[in-house]
């Protein structure tokens, strides 16, 4: 008797594949998982690359809870846009081939103004939306290879953004809000002018005359130094002649004479006084102030001596100085060797000043207070005669935000690769500003003998 047995298993019918047929499929996979790999290191890499752990080269502030920030790539030359809040969380990034360095963005209109750099090295403005950092639009690139950072690099204006570039000659480039095209294309003979918006209108200071650029152009009036203050414009002539210009007035009308004549630092008020600050407008040192009362009539005059013994003396190198146009009753100054002299705005008095926290070559002034900067971080003076330190972190950058007459105040400050926001109050002899930033507190002792 036979009995048959019918296994259940399929049959494989194939035939038996070749060794180098299952070599390829191992090769294949494999080269597949090796360029898996690769892009997800790629994409990693970029966005460690576009992380926020970079040092911070300059920053804007959007309002009290926001501020954008120009940071260091993690590739050479590359540099990250972003917006980030008071608690560091970066709302959005763009990653830029280079920025022109010592120029920060541009806050206007609910979008962000870069002066960014070509790989060919030209400049080009670039404008984001600042609630979703879309590139609206970029202007026209300028071949300007290697040019030197200008003294002033851009100017607002109601009808355009003035960008202005290199330093001799100096190109000016006036681009449209909305679209970026541009509006004016002018070069400045002379490398050493400078230029003014008053109101609506841009104006240069160069060879003896204030002349009207844009959005109209004229001859303008004889000039050897010129400031604004609010909406008026300051003309000294190289007579000793001053006089003032208000926006549509077809010329200035005259305010004082017999002043002496050399070149002008800033203006600004103190109560219903003019002050004239005369200095070194590209160190940013002053060493004559003079005080005028409304009719012109002068009301003090000081000169500040050349001191670099002192401890607050810094390198002769230019300094960072922003004035507000109303001044603060006690104000300090970068002397003639880089000391800082307190002013007493009210008294008409100055003194040279020593401080425990080093040099100092950074000045900022907002309302009634001052903030004085240096490697031993950022310092403000809150009483007469003394100072109270925020922290002994670097300072790397500091931006001030608006207030009402009495209401407080926000500082944006950035130290040690992190950006703090610093809120102030009306300042009193015993309630210095709060500071939010981080960092061990330390005295600065500031003392005007």
């Amino acid at each position: 008797m036979f009995i048959a047995s019918v296994s259940s298993e399929p049959i494989d019918r194939r035939p038996p594949r070749a060794a180098g047929e299952l070599g390829g499929r191992r090769f294949a996979l494999l080269l597949v998982g090796a360029i898996l790999l690769v892009l997800v290191c790629v994409l990693l890499l970029f966005r460690w690359g576009r992380g926020h752990a970079g040092e911070v080269l300059e920053l804007a502030a959007i309002d009290d809870e926001r501020v954008v920030t120009l940071r260091e790539g993690l590739r050479p030359g590359f540099v990250r846009l972003s917006v980030e809040d008071r608690e560091g969380h970066e709302r959005w990034s763009e990653l830029l081939f280079g920025v022109e360095p010592a120029i920060p963005p541009l806050v206007r209109g609910g979008r962000v103004f870069v002066r960014a750099l070509e790989a060919r090295g030209r400049r080009q403005t670039h404008a984001f939306d600042l609630e979703s950092g879309e590139l609206i639009w970029r202007g026209p690139a300028l071949p300007i290879p290697g040019a030197d950072p200008p003294r002033r690099a851009r100017i607002a204006l109601p009808g355009a953004l003035v960008e202005i570039h290199g330093s001799g000659p100096v190109h000016l480039l006036g681009l449209s809000w909305e679209e970026g095209e541009a509006l004016l294309e002018h070069t400045l003979a002379d490398p050493e002018a400078s230029l003014f918006a008053l109101d609506a209108l841009l104006l240069s200071l160069e060879e003896g005359r204030l002349r009207p650029l844009f959005p109209i152009a004229g001859p303008g009036w004889p000039a050897a130094a010129a400031c604004v203050l609010e909406r008026e414009a300051l003309l000294l002539s190289a007579e000793g002649a001053l006089s003032r210009l208000e926006p549509g007035a077809g010329a200035p009308e005259p305010l004082a004479q017999g002043l002496a004549v050399s070149p002008l630092v800033a203006c600004g008020r103190r109560g219903a006084r003019r002050l004239l600050l005369f200095g070194d407008p590209a160190r940013g040192s002053v060493d004559r102030v003079l005080a005028l009362e409304p009719d012109g009539e002068p009301a003090f005059e000081l000169r500040l001596e050349p001191s670099a013994a002192s401890s607050t003396a810094s390198s002769t190198g230019p300094r960072r100085v922003s004035y507000a146009p109303r001044l603060p009753g006690r104000l300090p100054v970068f002397g003639p060797g880089g000391a800082v002299h307190l002013l007493d705005l009210d008294a008409g008095s100055a003194a040279i000043c020593e401080a425990s926290c080093g040099p100092l070559d950074g000045l900022l002034t907002v309302a009634e207070l001052s903030f004085l900067s240096g490697p031993s971080g950022l310092h403000w003076i809150s009483a007469p005669g003394a100072m109270s330190a925020s922290g002994s972190l670097p300072f790397e950058g500091i931006v001030p935000l608006g207030r009402g007459a009495d209401g407080p105040g926000r500082l944006w400050i950035a130290a040690g690769g992190r950006v703090h926001a610093l809120r102030y109050e009306r300042p009193s002899e015993d309630a210095p500003p709060q500071g939010a930033s981080s960092g061990t507190e330390s005295a600065c002792l500031l003392s005007c003998l």
